[in-house]
């Protein structure tokens, strides 16, 4: 497998928002963050301050992960520019796609993308019970730089 990164076009980015936002107000609800009432709101509202400007959002890169060999789209990757560091905001692996080794290599590509920037460090977010990711990032020598725990409680009847 040879992955490269391809940027967005206007098209794939108005798909991929498309997408990107119940996909990140689910996973907030499932966190325990949000409200399914308030979530698709509250994920529309943050991904308009973080892109202010769409797809044109100075220091923000969106790519398409394809296969080199058929430009075959695989996944996508969003990552941006946090003064000398990088922040990954979004990888996501499609489906039919996941547990053959592309969001380790997309990883990887994230790395090289980086550093060509002349980037000095990533960072990211992952949702404690995404396993999967989260085995994969330390897997690649990401550490946990700041861990946030809580308990539910239950109420009184």
């Amino acid at each position: 497998m040879a992955l490269v990164l391809q940027p967005m076009t206007a098209t794939i980015f108005a798909e991929w928002r498309r997408r990107t936002v119940p996909d990140y107000a689910a996973a907030k609800v499932a966190n325990g963050d949000w409200s399914e009432d308030t979530a698709p709101a509250l994920a529309e509202e943050n991904l308009k301050r973080l892109l202010p400007e769409g797809l044109a959002s100075p220091g923000h890169y969106f790519y398409l992960v394809t296969e080199a060999s058929d430009a075959r789209v695989v996944g996508n990757l969003w990552f941006a520019r946090q003064g000398a560091d990088a922040y990954l905001y979004d990888l996501h692996i499609r489906g039919e796609f996941r547990g053959r080794g592309y969001g380790r290599e997309a990883m990887l590509l994230l790395e090289t993308a980086a550093a060509a920037l002349g980037l000095r460090r990533i960072g990211l977010h992952v949702f404690g019970q995404n396993h999967i990711a989260r085995s994969l990032y330390g897997s690649l020598g990401y550490e946990t730089t700041d861990l946030t725990m809580r308990k539910q409680l239950s109420q009184p009847a």
